[in-house]
């Protein structure tokens, strides 16, 4: 049964995340090249800056940085194997450039870069639908999938969807996240020892998916911790494994900090002056800004969702959180109320000491936190269940209205540019490798959309077949 209800969440989020894989302009991605150069360089046994790749095309998409330009000003033709690249990723830990580069073991060329986003699109879907699948084994619900899905902005399946560390940590935030609430506040059907070694692998590695990670695993767990009786508190502290793992995530994070992140630390507080910091109000200013971005914001900071696809996704988020608020239980209101303070304080005193340093892609680990929590809250009440099922349902329906426009938005954006026409289907010629039909990549992301209620109602058939057969039974009555 785990095996396949994680296969069936697998299918409902693979398809989409497959289809921008493969139909956003190669490099269409912030720092995408500099990741693929690092990736490339770690798996042939280089360390160090500048790095050995396979033939990265080297400047040649810089053009792609102005909105006006459509992706075939582009060069992707490949250099010389063995071409030596530098790349400024070099601060980073080195984890995502392991598990990214694999592929270009065994393929080169565009066709190797293609695959290695294919890959890592993969394994964060992988870690994703595993975080799901946590989440079900402890609430069985529709509230529950609708917190997650509602968490998986257009800008979310983006970021999986290329080689960069944001995608890998929103997956790895959802896990730890899904995992920890199974540890800390579990239910009577939490599958204890698979959370417990899921939330220790998770807190283990997180901190060495970006340089700021470390971070946002302790304001996590302050969070989780925030929702813990005291009696519960008492219990934990009381076993050994409690301790050993507490030493080893205290030990990965001295070693990020050690290695990585003092360094890159040390350069933000130094350069502070001359990016517009050094106050709150400059923190505050941006703060509408970053909510934004972490919604719809592809491509090089270049690409906005429409201003109707926004206010729709807004509204949506919100009237599931202000559910969430007004009906969970006094542990998950005060968790809620935690997180989504944090998520508004983290990013204002970031930007209090740098300002336009931080980007909203960068506070997905608390924005899917306030979601999954969310769900989990819903989930503990007992509203009709004609309400949760209309209420689903026109959710996931608004989802996928944009999820939709956010894909032919950015495809419109590189075929005609930001403020190209609509009609812009017929325009083949001037798309880039893989070559591939406007008409046609459309058409592949309804496909892909629809795998989204197609696996889904399999899904919620497995836990909820009981509540359906009773409405069904009370409607004929009626």
């Amino acid at each position: 049964m785990h095996l396949r209800r994680w296969l069936l969440i697998f299918s409902c989020i693979m398809p989409i995340v497959f289809t921008w894989a493969l139909s956003n302009p190669m490099f269409g991605m912030n720092d995408e090249p500099a990741h693929m150069v690092r990736a490339q360089g770690v798996l042939r046994g280089d360390f160090s800056d500048p790095y050995i790749t396979d033939g990265l095309p080297g400047e040649q998409y810089n053009c792609v940085f102005w909105q006006g330009q459509t992706a075939d000003c582009m060069d992707l033709t490949w250099l010389p194997e063995g071409t030596i690249q530098s790349s400024p990723t070099n601060n980073y830990p080195p984890l995502l450039h392991f598990i990214a580069g694999i592929p270009s073991l065994f393929f080169d060329g565009l066709l190797g870069a293609y695959l290695m986003r294919i890959w890592l699109a993969s394994i964060c879907v992988a870690i994703l639908a595993w975080a799901v699948k946590l989440l079900l084994d402890r609430s069985p619900t529709r509230w529950t999938l609708l917190g997650v899905s509602v968490g998986c902005t257009p800008m979310a399946i983006f970021c999986m969807s290329g080689v960069a560390p944001s995608g890998l940590t929103f997956a790895g935030a959802a896990v730890l996240w899904a995992s920890g609430l199974n540890v800390f506040i579990p239910s009577s059907s939490t599958v204890r020892r698979q959370s417990q070694v899921t939330f220790i692998a998770a807190a283990l590695l997180f901190p060495f998916l970006r340089r700021d990670a470390f971070l946002w695993e302790v304001l996590i767990l302050f969070c989780l911790l925030s929702m813990v009786s005291l009696a519960h508190l008492k219990q934990l502290s009381k076993l050994r494994t409690t301790w050993v793992s507490l030493l080893g995530i205290f030990a990965s994070m001295v070693a990020v900090w050690t290695i990585w992140a003092s360094k890159a630390t040390d350069s933000f507080v130094s350069n502070a002056s001359s990016h517009f910091g050094g106050s709150w109000k400059s923190g505050i200013g941006q703060l509408y800004s970053y909510i934004l971005m972490l919604i719809g914001n592809f491509g090089w900071n270049s690409t906005w969702m429409s201003s109707e696809m926004l206010v729709t996704c807004i509204i949506t988020v919100c009237s599931v959180l202000l559910i969430a608020l007004t009906s969970s239980n006094r542990y998950f209101t005060r968790g809620l109320l935690v997180t989504v303070a944090l998520f508004f304080v983290s990013p204002v005193a970031i930007g209090a000491v740098r300002s336009y340093y931080i980007q909203g892609r960068y506070l997905f680990p608390l924005w899917i936190g306030v979601f999954i929590l969310a769900g989990q809250a819903i989930g503990k009440n007992f509203f009709p269940n004609v309400f949760e099922r209309r209420f689903f349902k026109l959710v996931i329906g608004l989802e996928i209205v944009y999820q939709f426009f956010a894909f032919a938005q950015n495809q419109r954006r590189y075929t005609v540019g930001a403020s190209g026409t609509w009609k812009f289907l017929g325009r083949s010629d001037v798309w880039h490798p893989p070559m591939m039909n406007n008409w046609f990549v459309l058409a592949l992301i309804i496909i892909s959309l629809s795998a989204i209620p197609i696996f889904g109602h399999k899904l919620i058939k497995e836990f909820t077949p009981m509540i359906d057969t009773q409405e069904i039974s009370e409607s004929s009555q009626s």
